[in-house]
């Protein structure tokens, strides 16, 4: 496994990156949508949202957008777009109809506009189009375009990848047509351009699937600035870049990492990969207290190798040791605070808990095989048994008894007999710390 560029830093600014940006990718052969660091890739949680929550006969999750503290996920099994809370835990309905080989998704001008291809869904015969939904779900508008793949925001206008000839098309809100962004000859220029993203200086990266694949990217006006070769992994479908410069794809046989100054590919995970999506500021609180030897060292050496961004000690099954995040709400009239931990022995007991204070100033002391981060007035909050992938998330309120101002620190303690490295047989993730809102 790779080590996090993560690991050099120190303090408060490695503490400040657990509130960073993460990816979401999702995974149509296990249903699952993954959770990534947008630091540089690394793997944070291999099911982070089930879709198997949504009544559906058949799923296959293929983009995930943020809408509000809403997670919308488009479905291209049963051709929906659906709901979930931010925390990818709880199934809050559906939008659209009518739809029949749904594809890319986007939230602009308080409006969802989706792609579609092709008659049928139930007897609307959308074609090739794209819709415009009201936040309720209300069909607003239909407006045609080529052979739409994927459409997002750029500017004040839509923008839209046409694969039936290679273009990328503007769009105003109201489906009225401004004019070509850049046109391709699908031989010398991208071919099948299936996954668009905006860049934070309007430069535009895209995705091509078929040949000549690979990243491309192009300037405020359209003009193709950049390529990257992708043809040794093919049919490349989704696209992000990540914080150390290099772009994070991936296609139908796994996640990549591209340094984007060799060209080199590296896999990150085998998996049935769909389209990528950056959430910026995802999670309420604070990582701190890693078991990556810049603290306090892990007691007989066993510092994780920093394949998770956030852990605790390696534990003997999972090397980059066992990682706590939060996700949801942390307030006291309204608690939908979720601890997630990953990289834990499968099918073990653990327990969540709460204290008040950093150990030892947020380094942490020894404690089993690992590092104790909470201390002080400690609550018992849940036991839990991890999954068979070491997972396990808390369902208990973890802000019981709490008033707002009030700032916790948060751990979870597992058994791990059987790869215990230390002898001790128990280990601890990395800790993490909230300040509860009214």
């Amino acid at each position: 496994m790779r080590r996090t560029l993560l690991a050099p830093l120190a303090g408060a600014v490695l503490a400040a990156a657990a509130q960073a940006d993460f990816l979401l990718v999702p995974d149509s052969s296990t249903d699952k949508v993954m959770l990534f660091d947008a630091a540089d890739g690394s793997l944070v949680d291999v099911a982070f949202l089930d879709m198997t929550l949504a009544p559906a006969a058949s799923w296959s999750p293929h983009e995930v957008i943020e809408v509000g503290d809403e997670l919308w996920v488009a479905d291209r099994g049963d051709n929906f777009v659906f709901r979930f809370s931010r925390d990818g835990k709880t199934y809050l309905g559906s939008l659209t109809s009518g739809l029949n080989n749904l594809r890319g998704i986007c939230f602009t001008n308080g409006s969802l506009y989706v792609t579609n291809s092709a008659t049928g869904g139930g007897g609307a015969g959308y074609g090739d189009a794209c819709l415009e939904y009201a936040p309720g779900g209300a069909l607003l508008n239909v407006f045609p375009v080529g052979d739409p793949f994927d459409v997002i925001e750029n500017g004040g206008e839509l923008l839209v990848a046409d694969i039936a000839n290679d273009n990328l098309e503007r769009y105003a809100y109201d489906g009225t047509w401004l004019g070509t962004f850049h046109d391709s000859d699908g031989v010398t220029g991208i071919d099948f351009p299936s996954q668009l993203v905006r860049q934070p200086d309007g430069h535009v990266l895209a995705s091509g699937l078929s040949v000549p694949q690979g990243v491309y990217e192009y300037d405020a006006s359209g003009n193709q600035v950049g390529y990257w070769d992708t043809s040794t992994i093919s049919s490349l479908l989704g696209l992000a870049k990540l914080d150390n410069g290099n772009f994070f794809v991936s296609n139908w046989q796994g996640v990549y990492e591209v340094d984007a100054t060799t060209g080199a590919i590296s896999l990150i995970l085998s998996c049935y990969a769909q389209t990528i999506t950056r959430v910026t500021g995802f999670g309420p609180g604070t990582a701190y207290c890693f078991g990556d030897g810049l603290g306090t060292p892990c007691p007989c050496g066993n510092d994780n190798d920093g394949s998770y961004p956030f852990a605790g000690c390696a534990n003997g099954y999972e090397g980059g040791g066992a990682s706590l995040l939060g996700f949801g709400s942390p307030k006291v009239s309204a608690d939908t605070l979720v601890l997630d931990v990953n990289g834990a022995p499968p099918g073990q007991p653990g327990l969540f808990f709460r204290a008040d204070n950093r150990v030892n100033g947020g380094q942490g002391n020894v404690f089993g095989d690992g590092l104790r981060c909470a201390g002080g007035n400690v609550v018992r909050l849940q036991v839990v048994f991890t999954d068979a992938l070491g997972h396990a998330a808390s369902t208990a309120a973890a802000g019981a008894g709490l008033v707002a101002g009030d700032l916790k620190r948060y751990q979870f303690w597992y058994r791990n007999p059987g790869t215990t490295p230390c002898g001790s047989a128990f280990n601890l993730t990395n800790g993490y710390e909230i300040t509860w809102a009214p």
